[in-house]
């Protein structure tokens, strides 16, 4: 199964496997989107982190 990201993704996914009613899969893909937000956020920023820390690295490298 692939990594769901959209909110209709996962109002479709509440629907049609977990069997919800429309109420029902709309609160469920609000949650669930909000969580795939703050992991796209989380993954970026460490991704940014990481970068910052090779360069830093790259930088003390080149100094000595």
């Amino acid at each position: 199964m692939q990594r769901l990201r959209r909110w209709t993704d996962w109002y479709e996914f509440a629907r049609e496997t977990l069997d919800y009613e429309p109420g029902e899969a709309d609160a469920y893909a609000r949650i669930r989107y909000a969580e795939e937000l703050n992991r796209q956020k989380l993954e970026a920023d460490a991704r940014r982190s990481s970068a910052r820390a090779t360069d830093a690295a790259q930088h003390v490298v080149g100094a000595t």
